[in-house]
């Protein structure tokens, strides 16, 4: 017998050449399939031996040639997407259930109708977990704006205001303070901006339009104390930027009078209007019967609605597949249509990468992603899009392509009684909140204040057996307030930015005062083990002092009581090097600290986690520390279940006052500080600003 090698995927095949005859049951190669052969042993158990199993072509060529008809309908499929005969087949796959990844493409196996067919047809067997069955999706429409687009979104619209109970029923709510008036869908192409305590019409069902500002914004979609009065007597719409047109159709085909839109419905030369409106933002998405999303597009000139691309449409697959009770039926392959559950996808979909959309997506009962190739529906309850199953189920539907749904995950938090899961909720927000990008850095904490009302209202309604939330502090909630004092910069910002945006006006203890902050280190943790605290909350309030930040906040001071610190001195930078006094930063940085000589007594090799909230040595200004200053230490908190302690790094600012800001954060041993300090009277009191 000979044999010939080839290497694929990482890994090098020994393929014979000729193959023993064995009864028609046995398995093929890729050990679910049936009705071939038994070929290669060898290759077979080390395709297996790996979770992302790499099959070259040739292989299943091969296989195909022996009998097991998987392998042929495999082939088949293949082929027909690439345009080649089964002979010119070339590279190595992987299988993921019915997904096959080739070229940096990922291509899926579907049906338009609900079947179940002998394990034999199953490409993985891993899809067995299916019970026979084949998934089943969607053609999907040649542009967004169908008759069959909007005839698949009144299925999802009929499906949720009848069936889902957190969505609710889509009756009238109360107006936002200004509004459209669309009049009706056989309206003239007028639309008229209207104050709502000039109306009668003071609750209604209305839409909401989630857009990217970008680029110039035309002046008839902009409303201004000074067009105000133009607004309210009519626009047409043509004068309107493209896509402000779409979502006025749109709102009018699915049978609404009213739309919203920040732009046009607050006064954007007015700071007062717009903060009492933006303070608003909670209710008026919360309220809207659905929200119109131009996920796709840049800016508002761009459009909501897209033409399929011919490079995703489906390919029939001309194949033997027969259900169980013997019924031929369709089986088709296509390229998977991007979806936005990953950052990459960013580019495509520029709308999810905005701040203020993340919460326009949580807050809103129904939201309608108009994306790049097809439509995309979430809410309270549910995740689907055009090219899945029907609506009716449950987002597990979907699981091998969504992730798991932040909006419906936040959903269910919010209808929690536990104060736990409301805190673990609100750093998963902040987690990916941080992220996003924002036009004015100002609005970092005011484009996330309509979550925190939301939160803050599901917190009080806790009932009597659980405390509340508390006040909601700059960010951070009054329960937890003094162990997320301690939360965590990333690294990656270190390299990103030198120093805090003085434009932020955001106090130093809040983590909107620093740019991608990791979760919370505790209140967001409920497997931490909590100890002794050795810190208290003397108050907290609003200072004139200039050191303070004075921008639109409430609170920007927190007066504390640290019961266990040490004063150390920044070091130099350069390799690491272990001798007594040394505290290490993080090596990404390359920065450290050290013990001063007059806090006395000294421990050789005590290793201190660090996290500087920016690069210490190059910030400009007031917040640049700079060699040989002075840092103090100030311990907070035991986690006994890691045996680590947690801490704030601070900087003198103002020695008459006792002002402080925050430098870092850092993490310890236990064992190491309390056998340096916890024997020490070493209390001090600072106001952190």
């Amino acid at each position: 017998m000979t044999t010939s090698s080839k290497v694929f995927g990482g890994w090098e095949s020994q393929a014979s050449t000729s193959h023993k005859s064995v009864s028609s049951t046995e398995t093929c190669i890729i050990f679910s399939h049936k009705k071939s052969p038994l070929m290669w042993e060898q290759e077979r158990s080390k395709t297996y031996s790996r979770t992302y199993r790499y099959i070259h072509t040739s292989t299943l060529r091969a296989a195909r040639e022996h009998g097991c008809e998987t392998c042929s309908l495999l082939c088949q499929a293949l082929a027909r997407f690439k345009g080649v005969s089964i002979s010119q087949l070339t590279g190595a796959i992987q299988i993921q259930q019915f997904n096959i990844l080739i070229d940096s493409m990922v291509l899926e196996l579907f049906t338009t109708i609900d079947v179940t067919c002998h394990p034999s047809w199953f490409p993985d067997r891993y899809s067995f977990a299916s019970d026979g069955h084949y998934p089943q999706g969607r053609m999907v429409p040649k542009t967004t704006d169908s008759k069959e687009t909007f005839a698949h979104i009144r299925e999802w619209l009929e499906d949720c205001t009848a069936t889902h109970e957190h969505c609710g029923r889509g009756v009238a709510t109360k107006l936002p303070t200004r509004i459209l008036d669309l009049g009706h869908l056989e309206s003239t192409g007028i639309v008229r901006l209207v104050e709502t305590i000039e109306t009668a019409a003071e609750f209604a069902r209305y839409a909401c339009l989630s857009h990217c500002w970008g680029g110039k914004i035309a002046e008839t979609a902009v409303t201004t104390t000074v067009n105000l009065k133009s607004m309210k007597e009519g626009i047409p719409i043509e004068h309107f930027p493209q896509t402000f047109q779409d979502a006025v159709r749109m709102t009018r085909r699915l049978g609404l009078q009213y739309l919203w839109i920040d732009s046009m419905c607050i006064l954007q030369d007015d700071e007062s209007d717009w903060d009492r409106e933006s303070c608003k933002m909670a209710s008026v998405y919360s309220g809207a019967y659905i929200t119109i999303a131009a996920t796709c597009s840049r800016n508002s000139n761009e459009g909501c609605i897209r033409a399929s691309n011919p490079m995703y449409a489906p390919v029939l697959i001309s194949s033997k597949c027969r259900t169980k009770d013997g019924r031929p039926f369709d089986l088709y392959i296509r390229q998977q249509l991007p979806h936005f559950h990953e950052a990459a996808c960013w580019s495509a979909h520029p709308l999810l990468g905005r701040a203020w959309v993340y919460q326009e997506r949580l807050l809103s009962p129904r939201f309608l992603h108009f994306a790049r190739e097809e439509v995309i529906w979430e809410c309270n309850e549910y995740t689907s899009c055009q090219c899945s199953p029907l609506p009716k189920g449950d987002s597990s539907l979907f699981s091998p392509r969504w992730r798991p749904a932040t909006k419906q995950i936040y959903s269910k938090a919010i209808r929690s009684r536990d104060t736990q899961i409301l805190l673990a909720a609100w750093w998963h927000v902040v987690a990916d909140y941080d992220q996003l990008a924002l036009s004015f850095e100002k609005d970092r904490l005011r484009a996330i204040a309509g979550i925190a009302d939301q939160i803050s209202a599901a917190g009080t309604n806790l009932g009597e057996e659980t405390p509340n939330l508390g006040r909601y502090i700059e960010g951070i909630w009054e329960c937890s307030l003094l162990e997320d004092l301690c939360w965590t910069a990333s690294v990656n910002r270190l390299r990103d930015e030198r120093t805090r945006k003085p434009e932020w006006l955001v106090p130093t203890w809040s983590w909107a005062s620093s740019r991608r902050p990791f979760a919370s280190t505790v209140s967001g943790n409920d497997t931490i083990v909590r100890g002794k605290s050795f810190a208290r909350i003397l108050e907290f309030g609003y200072t004139k002092n200039g050191l303070a930040c004075q921008g639109h906040v409430q609170y920007n001071y927190i007066r504390l009581k640290l019961s266990s610190i040490c004063e150390m001195t920044l070091g130099k930078k350069g390799d690491e090097e272990w001798f007594d006094g040394i505290v290490c930063l993080r090596s990404e940085n390359g920065q450290y600290l050290e013990w001063d000589s007059k806090t006395g007594e000294r421990k050789a090799g005590m290793y201190m986690d660090l996290s500087p909230d920016y690069d210490l040595y190059e910030a400009a200004g007031d917040d640049r520390i700079g060699l040989g200053s002075k840092i103090v230490c100030g311990f907070v908190s035991e986690h006994l279940s890691s045996e680590t302690g947690v801490g704030l790094l601070l900087r003198l600012v103002d020695e008459e006052h006792g002002l402080y800001k925050r430098a870092g954060s850092f993490h310890v041993v236990l064992e190491d500080w309390h056998d340096s300090y916890s024997h020490k009277e070493s209390q001090l009191v600072v106001t952190l600003v």
